[in-house]
């Protein structure tokens, strides 16, 4: 068994694995990270898996250190702090699908003025999945003042 001490440099977003300098070190289930957060400094007692793969934890001590604060999600409609946003990506990839369908229907074929809603529902899709990709792709969840004014604004 090995021992390491060292700065919590990231933590896994199902809080079942932290990173310290450059290698990762998983709990089963996150038992003992439930109170270790990135900025922590910890004393990590850790074994390879039978494989020499993963490094499992076998104790974590806290030694201070000052938590790095992440910033709160906004109130999903339920109350929960969830983001949703997933389900929107998914949403909007359904209606490009849609729009592409309708698009080749032989009733639609040779409409100008389909073929004119086409281009600019089609553009309005293109810049809500653009934006919800960027949304999606970032590390860390918005401050709370940003996720409330991307909900005031209308994508379409």
């Amino acid at each position: 068994m090995a021992t390491l001490t060292g700065t919590v440099a990231s933590k896994a977003r199902n809080g079942s694995s932290i990173k310290i300098g450059e290698d990762w070190y998983g709990a089963f289930k996150g038992k003992g990270l439930e109170t270790i957060e990135q900025g922590h400094n910890v004393q990590v007692e850790w074994d390879y898996d039978k494989t020499g793969k993963y490094r499992n934890i076998r104790s974590v001590v806290a030694l201070g250190g000052t938590a790095v604060a992440r910033p709160a999600m906004a109130a999903g409609g339920s109350g929960g702090g969830y983001s949703n946003l997933g389900v929107e990506l998914g949403h909007a990839s359904k209606l490009a699908m849609d729009l592409a369908l309708a698009m080749h229907d032989p009733r639609n074929v040779g409409d100008d003025d389909f073929y004119a809603d086409w281009i600019k529902h089609t553009r309005k899709v293109y810049k809500a999945m653009s934006a919800l990709r960027a949304e999606m792709s970032k590390p860390v969840e918005a401050p709370v003042e940003a996720q409330a004014e991307a909900q005031e604004e209308s994508i379409f």
